[in-house]
């Protein structure tokens, strides 16, 4: 996320095709010195926070946002408007400090965690042949929720340490 003015924007600066930087630049309501808000993130750059942020304004504020998708399972963003100076304000001390973005942010973690969570025991049934117990998942989300990194693609975990993780507390055995 970086903070930039309409004519930092006119200028190149910031994450964006062309259509996206002149529908910025055409709209007559950003003065050159207003902020901007570039937002980007790829499953090669980019946060998590990013991509929660893009979430949240679309929204909560369709009205100061453009977006568009990227490769690479990306997206681009401009936020704009007076919204924008309030957004650095409450973020300044707390980076979730902004309205009610903390819930945001922390039910699209929850829900990362539980896909990933899911396609990874699923994973190991099908190709390890394991057998999962029926409480693996509510373990899982009890013993590891939050102790991985989200990123912009997923969960960031190690597979065979959370396979002999699961193995040594019995959530999961291998078939006969």
């Amino acid at each position: 996320m970086e903070t930039l003015t309409k004519l930092q924007i006119i200028q190149g600066i910031g994450y964006a095709s062309q259509d996206l930087r002149d529908q910025l630049i055409n709209n007559s309501n950003i003065k050159d010195t207003d902020l901007v808000l570039s937002c980007a993130y790829t499953d090669y750059g980019g946060t998590f926070f990013d991509k929660v942020t893009i979430a949240y304004f679309k929204k909560y504020y369709k009205d100061n946002i453009i977006s568009e998708i990227t490769s690479y399972n990306g997206e681009n963003a401009f936020i704009f408007g007076e919204i924008v100076n309030k957004f650095i304000e409450e973020n300044e001390s707390y980076l979730l400090g902004f309205e009610n973005i903390e819930e945001f942010f922390y039910n699209m973690e929850y829900e990362i965690e539980e896909r990933d969570f899911k396609s990874f025991l699923n994973d190991l049934r099908k190709y390890s042949n394991y057998k999962i117990k029926r409480g693996a998942m509510n373990f899982l989300r009890e013993n590891r929720s939050g102790y991985y990194p989200v990123l912009t693609t997923g969960v960031d975990f190690n597979s065979t340490e959370l396979e002999e993780y699961l193995v040594e507390n019995k959530q999961i055995i291998k078939n006969k």
